[in-house]
């Protein structure tokens, strides 16, 4: 589970069997990222997921996700590991659609660091969100996702993240993908802190190793837009950093 991503079938349009299912996921990346921000300095963090699914119809699920991500070493902005409650009403619409509305609680982390460093507050990020992603009729494999969110506490504002991926079959036990979007703020930051704060290209492999179990690998490229250019002047250090490579790997295993 990550911001903006929708947990849907596996493969596209197809319920999942049975009615209850999940997946829990632990690994390694390079670096820490939110939501396509990367904090300066190195932070790499192992990463620990788990996500469960009820299907109420063919067409209605109701998901809930728990995500830990645990910083390694010394990190450079002294940031508290993150811990991310994540609550999902989702609706298919017409197999070729999936729309997603949650509420979220995040504990620790960038967005608790920023807003007891700049703004004197440390409360815990409470928001709902809205996501909307829509598969590509004459470009199979592709889709279009976007997402909106509103942080009532802590780091306060709107977020909105867009873009365009694929996930496609190679073999019988191997899928590879993309994600190429970009993220914007509006009254996250001071007034002209906010607008475009990065682009970034992810690629993606999978590899099953039985039916149940298997392999993550990812590797993105993150760039940083005006917007958090200016955070960067604003508060007279580099407090993200852009033209950024990370890279990660995981092991699932689905219930």
């Amino acid at each position: 589970m990550s911001y903006g991503d929708l947990v849907i079938p596996t493969e596209p349009g197809t319920p999942p069997s049975p009615l209850f299912s999940g997946m829990l996921q632990f690994g390694y990346s390079t670096n820490y990222e939110f939501r396509g921000l990367i904090p300066a300095g190195e932070n790499p963090v192992v990463p620990v997921y788990l996500d469960m699914r009820y299907d109420l119809s063919d067409t209605d699920a109701i998901t809930l996700g728990f995500k830990e991500t645990v910083f390694i070493g010394d990190n450079n902005m002294r940031l508290d590991d993150e811990l991310v409650f994540d609550l999902s009403y989702q609706k298919t619409i017409h197999t070729e659609t999936y729309l997603s509305l949650s509420g979220r609680i995040q504990d620790g982390g960038f967005a608790e660091r920023v807003s007891s460093e700049f703004y004197n507050n440390s409360n815990n990020l409470y928001e709902v969100a809205l996501a909307l992603r829509h598969d590509i009729d004459f470009m199979p494999g592709f889709y279009i996702q976007g997402s909106v969110a509103y942080s009532f506490t802590g780091l306060q504002g709107w977020w909105y993240d867009l873009c365009i991926g694929s996930r496609a079959r190679v073999s019988q036990d191997v899928h590879l993908g993309f994600q190429f979007g970009a993220a914007v703020t509006s009254s996250y930051w001071p007034a002209r802190n906010n607008g475009w704060q990065s682009m970034y290209l992810r690629i993606i492999g999978e590899y099953a190793l039985t039916s149940q179990v298997g392999i993550k690998a990812f590797t993105g490229v993150y760039w940083l837009g005006h917007g958090a250019h200016n955070v960067n002047k604003r508060y007279g250090s580099q407090v993200v950093q852009g033209n950024r490579w990370i890279a990660g790997i995981g092991v699932c295993y689905s219930f």
